[in-house]
């Protein structure tokens, strides 16, 4: 037999939110939710959650998921709390028994659950493929004559219920997936212990992403590599990029540009970047890349200290000068900078590569992940493979072309053949014409060198460190090491071969 949820409908909707941009470009969201007490374990049986994935990711910037990789370390705690409350939920290694009872409190979950009913037709990706829900499996809401509205579960739903791992369940998890999936912990969990639940119907993934935000980004911390990469779900929203002033657009863009270096073949970057906050040794997190482009290449430009960035404006001896380059533009310099340093690296003698390995035998080959990318800048013993390295690197190039920026005209670098959009095929096309600017590629070139071959790039844990060399470089971690690493880099620059460098370089000590 059907089961009848009974629902409590809130209106929240403004008249004042209809008829706007974000609302046209998103689809106008229902303008009413509901509350309901369910069953967590019938709610578990009826969910899905579609956790943001690199092999969707690389597919689509919109509708990847937004939801974290289930922590089960986490649904551990909360299944321990749900059965023992607070403190036994906080020690994993106590052992609860007669002696102890007393410990034992209630382990409520007051705040509701935040959820989606899907509707005919909705379809949600399943590994690399879109499905669409099937129709047996589609919930209902029963209009009632005096408002008492209903959520109507088939009589096909059942606790015992085991659907495919390949159908799209008819709820999704916008927010709470833990405590739900914190039941699979627990045996013969109780059918009677309820839940408050919030509920949306036929709700879009780009607003499901604005209430993950605003719910767990917005008041309080999580990983900020994921915050960062939700940024595509909200990219057509006014209020991101307004926010704040230019701080959320400027991340906004650095999330543009740290995506393509991420997927572009052609970036000495693709698949090194950690785009969920996993830490992986030789890779960056997604969060350090956009802030170190945030910082540098898209910083506003205020006074001769702060010449500002190439993608944003800059400070020249006549002024404020507002860089016009195109997105594909920017995305193809971004790309060149750091397949300059490839090439460089590549060249420098066995001898000086054999540096960058460490004592044991991970990572010490020069091809990491099918590629063959040289130590210098792949090894967990790099600076290069650190955030701080990164930050470096892009603040080093960007100071160096705004000081060179008239000498070697890069005003003239002004592509009309090509639409704006950093698709693969504009940057292909911009990357080949900024190959053949001569100017500015000689100096990206001798930039890069200089930048190989000046500096010592081993981290502490590299071998055959002296005592004074290691005590240096673990000077540069933590976040005064971004900028005593770029100011030692930007010093060992005074005796580049290159006059053009050099002369950039000395300037810049002067100045400071």
């Amino acid at each position: 037999m059907a089961e009848n949820i009974p629902l409590l409908k809130v209106n929240q909707w403004l008249s004042s939110w209809s008829n706007k941009a974000n609302l046209t470009e998103l689809g106008e969201p229902p303008k009413y939710f509901y509350i309901a007490s369910m069953s967590l374990a019938q709610l578990r049986v009826l969910s899905g959650v579609h956790q943001r994935t690199k092999e969707v990711r690389k597919k689509t910037s919109k509708e990847a998921g937004f939801q974290r990789e289930l922590d089960t370390s986490r649904t551990r705690t909360i299944a321990r709390y749900i059965q023992y409350g607070y403190p036994v939920s906080s020690d994993p290694k106590l052992i609860v028994n007669d002696s102890n009872g007393k410990l034992i409190h209630p382990g409520w979950l007051p705040t509701p659950i935040l959820i989606n009913v899907l509707v005919k037709d909705d379809e949600r990706w399943i590994g690399s493929e879109r499905v669409k829900i099937k129709e047996q499996n589609l919930l209902s809401i029963c209009k009632g004559d005096n408002g008492d509205d209903s959520l109507i579960i088939p009589d096909n739903f059942e606790l015992t219920a085991d659907l495919s791992e390949v159908e799209v369940k008819p709820i999704e998890i916008i927010d709470g997936q833990h405590r739900v999936f914190a039941i699979d912990e627990i045996e013969n969990f109780s059918p009677d212990y309820q839940v408050p639940v919030v509920i949306f119907v036929g709700l879009s993934q780009s607003w499901q992403a604005y209430l993950f935000w605003v719910i767990n980004v917005e008041p309080k911390r999580i990983n900020p590599s994921l915050a960062y990469d939700l940024y595509p779900e909200l990219r057509s929203e006014e209020w991101l990029e307004n926010k704040e002033g230019g701080r959320i657009y400027r991340d906004h863009r650095a999330q543009e540009l740290t995506d393509i270096m991420w997927r572009h073949p052609d970036s000495p970057w693709r698949d090194r970047i950690e785009l969920f906050g996993n830490r992986v040794e030789g890779h960056v997190s997604n969060a350090a890349f956009i802030r170190s482009l945030a910082s540098s290449f898209l910083k506003n430009a205020i006074n001769k200290k702060n010449l500002g960035g190439l993608f944003s404006s800059i400070v020249l001896p006549r002024g404020r000068y507002v860089v016009s380059w195109k997105r594909a533009q920017q995305a193809a310099f971004l790309i060149q900078c750091w397949n300059k340093i490839k090439i460089c690296a590549s060249k420098i003698s066995e001898d000086d590569a054999a540096k960058y390995q460490r004592g044991d035998s991970t990572n010490n080959k020069k091809e990491v992940e099918g590629r063959d990318l040289p130590a210098l800048l792949a090894s967990p013993v790099s600076l290069l493979a650190t955030d701080q390295g990164v930050n470096a690197i892009h603040n080093i190039f960007n100071i160096f072309c705004i000081k060179k920026w008239e000498d070697l005209d890069f005003s003239s670098w002004q592509i009309k053949e090509y639409a704006a959009a950093p698709d693969e095929f504009n940057i292909e096309l911009a990357l080949k014409d900024l190959e053949e600017n001569e100017k500015i590629d000689v100096f990206l070139t001798e930039l890069a060198d200089s930048l190989v071959n000046l500096f010592d790039w081993r981290t502490s844990g590299a071998l055959n460190l002296t005592e004074d060399e290691r005590k240096q470089k673990a000077a540069y971690r933590g976040g005064s090491g971004y900028t005593l690493l770029k100011n030692d880099v930007i010093a060992h620059l005074k005796d580049s071969q290159y006059k053009s460098v050099s002369q950039v370089a000395i300037d810049l000590e002067l100045s400071n």
